[in-house]
């Protein structure tokens, strides 16, 4: 599987944004494939500077006040309140970023224009390549991080002589290595190296890496070295819809134009998760918002950011049986707790935890001193409904129980000290902030959205609401075999009856706030209080609510979105089995804000008034990880108690097959044919279970309830003459 353009880079003063990205989690590096001069921008995923942790002052008094105005319904006074309370008291901290890359330059100096260029990345190995045509010389190069040891590898094949300098400047943290291959001669000095008569040669760098065991490295012998932990790290699970090897560029004018095809959704789902197994690792950091890519210092929004985007960038992981990268970051959580109890105290007198919005490796308090993010309390039960998911997948035991379950303990112990109770004695989430969005109130006349928040701190949001019932139920459910005790149990049981209902506006759509006190506003990027229904499970088409969530979405106006409220969106509608809809998203998505590289921006910086509309247009990969999941979610549904196969299957993925998709107690693989009613699947259990199994409408087989013990499978097919499944 390539994944390629016919372009070299073109973003003008920022090539690295169109560059090729390889990794293996540690290290990365980013190719711009210029013909003239090649920009290789190299990173370690610990490279990160400034940021740091200050003092946190005990605010907690203003929480009683700042309920006594909202109880007042004096909301903009409440707003401000703990944030000023923080910077009074001289509160400042300061949000860590990646490192610059170091940056090799190498020049080829080339003395006519290329033909026949392409570049791009071998998704089964792991190589970035480029290859070009000029007179009559051949020119192909190539690249991987090694999976075995860290290094950039770099190789250049020419069939006739060529002359290169290698300037390394701005890579004064590298050290490099040159085979002895065919060339005339070189020159080293300080910073560069002149190589004369060129045909073939390795260049290999790397952060700390001792050469003195191989100073000859040959490309054929280190990639062979690379590849089986490299096919290990990108797992066994595929997906096949349609490969005719076009360029990514006529993709997405073709996608423009009309729709996205079955070739690029296979494109974007093989190259997010390329793209997510070269940017975290077992004993690395959780992926963030450029995964390893950065290609600047001081990059905007390259934090670790818990109301949307570390959750999307993970939800794909479970379905797409690459779970085990979910450790790190349950690790980089875990070991933050202390400075989390010290935010649940001094922030609003509770026991427990409080996860900042934003953290980095060099942050763990809350920053920005913003009220949208300090007030903020969905964060660490978000995360925690994530981690349970991860055991329920991967069964890790130990994992669970030393630092999975502490932290949703400490969670639910928060949850239970903030929570209040109104006259009736339902449950009251006071203060309570919906990500990132403001009650129609307080939206200026004529707002057309930027980032600005008038006023998200209010009360009851629906998505506070619905993490905390996912949360308890989760404990609930653990709770005798972890024997987590009768008090604990009945303080979680008490508290879930106390949830009000969830309610519908005006509109007949899910109220985004439960209260009678606001209108909902539509023009917004986030659907958090979608969560009941994605990613949540707890709605599904037998509820009431069903439809009323399927309006909700329907209101968002276009215009308002971000990048990766797309792929949100397609999940959602998704469960909604609107598989035309879901399809419709990721095409907005390849409209507006999908490069040739297939990375993924925050929003459209062209004014086609499908995305919110301004400079920079940051890159955000969440929005490619989304897409993963999007189609998965479109293909297969799992919850504990039920798989279903091609639940929102649009009409252009005619016909496909699917390897190795995970449910919570074992994995399946399916193949369709929907013009000649063929479907197939096979069913493997990794642990006993009993569920219902429902198929594609057009195979004309009802549900059926499948019971399987630990290793066992069972094999449906739908004859193509009677469409029986047997």
């Amino acid at each position: 599987m390539k994944i390629w353009t016919n372009k070299s880079a073109m973003w003008p003063n920022e090539l690295w944004r169109e560059g090729i990205p390889i990794g293996n989690g540690i290290v990365s590096a980013l190719l711009n494939g210029g013909v003239g001069i090649e920009e290789i921008r190299i990173n370690r995923f610990d490279r990160w500077e400034n940021g740091k942790d200050v003092s946190l002052p005990d605010v907690s008094n203003t929480l009683a006040v700042m309920r006594e105005l909202i109880a007042k319904k004096d909301y903009i006074s409440a707003n401000t309140m703990l944030a000023d309370a923080l910077k009074n008291a001289g509160y400042a901290p300061e949000l860590a970023t990646p490192m610059k890359p170091q940056i090799v330059k190498i020049n080829f100096n080339n003395t006519s224009p290329p033909k026949h260029y392409k570049r791009g990345i071998e998704v089964d190995t792991g190589e970035a390549f480029v290859s070009y045509k000029i007179s009559n010389t051949k020119v192909k190069r190539k690249a991987f991080v090694d999976y075995s040891s860290n290094r950039i590898v770099f190789s250049i094949i020419s069939n006739n002589p060529i002359d290169i300098n290698i300037d390394l400047t701005d890579a004064y943290e590298l050290l490099f290595s040159i085979s002895k291959n065919e060339f005339k001669s070189m020159c080293r000095e300080e910073k560069r190296v002149y190589i004369s008569g060129l045909k073939n040669v390795t260049l290999v760098f790397g952060f700390q890496i001792d050469f003195s065991q191989n100073d000859d490295p040959k490309y054929d012998q280190l990639i062979s070295l690379h590849l089986p932990k490299y096919k290990k790290a990108i797992g066994e699970s595929q997906l096949e819809l349609k490969n005719e090897e076009r360029s990514t560029q006529d993709l997405l004018d073709e996608a423009f134009e009309n729709e996205a095809s079955a070739e690029l959704i296979e494109k974007l789902w093989r190259f997010g998760r390329y793209v997510f197994i070269s940017g975290t690792a077992a004993n690395g950091y959780p992926f963030a918002q450029y995964g390893l890519w950065n290609g600047v210092e001081n990059a905007p929004w390259s934090q670790n950011v818990a109301n949307e985007n570390v959750q999307m960038i993970y939800w794909h992981t479970f379905t797409g049986g690459i779970f085990n990268l979910v450790k790190p970051l349950i690790h980089y959580y875990f070991n933050k707790m202390s400075a989390f109890r010290v935010a649940a105290r001094n922030l609003f007198g509770c026991n427990g935890i409080f996860v900042s919005v934003y953290t980095t490796p060099k942050n763990s308090l809350p920053a920005p001193v913003v009220p949208v993010i300090v007030n903020y309390i969905g964060a660490a039960g978000w995360l925690s409904n994530m981690f349970y998911e991860y055991y329920m997948y991967s069964q890790d035991q130990e994992l669970f129980e030393n630092e999975i379950l502490p932290f949703m303990l400490e969670t639910a112990n928060f949850y239970v000290d903030y929570v209040t109770f109104d006259s009736d004695g339902n449950a009251q989430i006071v203060p309570s902030v919906s990500p990132e969005n403001s009650p129609k109130e307080f939206i200026p006349n004529n707002f057309k959205e930027n980032m600005s928040h008038p006023n998200p701190v209010v009360k009851n949001s629906t998505a506070d609401y619905a993490i905390i019932k996912e949360l308890l139920k989760n404990l609930l459910k653990v709770s005798d075999e972890y024997r987590l005790g009768y008090d604990k149990k009945q303080v979680w049981e008490n508290l879930l009856v106390k949830i009000p209902d969830y309610q519908l506006n005006e509109d007949g759509a899910v109220k985004e706030w439960m209260t009678s006190d606001f209108h909902d506003n539509y023009y917004h990027r986030h659907l958090s209080h979608i969560y009941p229904l994605f990613p949540g499970k707890e709605i599904t088409d037998k509820c009431n609510l069903y439809y009323a969530f399927g309006h909700t979405v329907d209101l968002r106006v276009l215009g308002g979105m971000s990048g990766w409220s797309f792929p949100h969106m397609a999940c959602i509608y998704a469960r909604l089995h609107n598989a035309e809809k879901a399809a419709e998203c990721i095409d907005e998505l390849t409209k507006s804000c999908l490069l040739p590289n297939l990375f993924t921006l925050h929003n459209d910086w062209r004014q086609n008034g499908i995305t919110l509309s301004f400079d920079p247009a940051p890159i955000q990969l969440d929005a490619l990880m989304g897409t993963i999941n999007a189609i998965q979610e479109m293909l297969f549904f799992s919850s504990y108690e039920r798989i279903e196969f091609l639940p929102a299957c649009p009409k252009r993925l005619n016909k496909g097959s699917v390897y190795k998709w995970y449910f919570p107690y074992g994995f399946v693989n399916f193949k369709w044919d929907r013009t000649n009613k063929y479907f197939y699947a096979s069913v493997t259990a990794t642990r006993s279970f009993t569920c219902k199994v429902d198929f594609p409408e057009w195979s004309g087989e009802k549900s059926v309830k499948l019971t399987l013990s630990e290793k066992q499978s069972k094999v449906f097919c739908t004859d193509k003459v009677n469409t029986q499944i047997r």
